[in-house]
């Protein structure tokens, strides 16, 4: 019975994630509007999304993201145009109740993106990693 209820909880908690990585889907931009990122929601278990900027009014693509739900777990993944030998990078969740926080130990920076809902229509990311070393912004719709 207990192995029945916890596997409840997993399930209920996963939901509870999933409604609210679906606030990400659409267009956000950086408060100078001076970058962008959009995401689509593929089905019940992934969003796919990219970063980019306009420079002399041709859109740029820095990165190419998902995030999808395996197993019980839900990741992250970044590939940044000219960084780490084309390789995509994963980050595993480790907290996802009003917070996403992705962590990745062993990338060199950031190891940990996080993602915060401030409301429907804002988002404060923190990249962090080593030394303290941090970028922080905020996104709106």
């Amino acid at each position: 019975m207990i192995k029945y209820i916890f596997l409840f909880c997993i399930v209920i908690s996963n939901v509870s994630a999933q409604s609210k990585i679906d606030l990400l889907k659409g267009t956000w931009k950086t408060m100078d509007n001076q970058s962008f990122e959009h995401w689509d929601k593929l089905d019940s278990n992934k969003l796919k999304g990219f970063s980019y900027y306009f420079k002399n009014n041709q859109m740029i693509v820095s990165e190419y993201l998902e995030i999808r739900i395996l197993e019980n777990q839900i990741i992250y993944e970044a590939s940044v145009i000219g960084a780490n030998f084309g390789k995509t990078i994963a980050f595993q969740c480790v907290k996802n109740d009003s917070i996403f926080v992705f962590e990745n130990l062993n990338h060199d920076f950031p190891q940990r993106i996080s993602y915060q809902f401030i409301n429907k229509d804002e988002i404060f990311i923190n990249l962090s990693g080593r030394n303290n070393k941090s970028i922080q912004y905020k996104l709106i719709r």
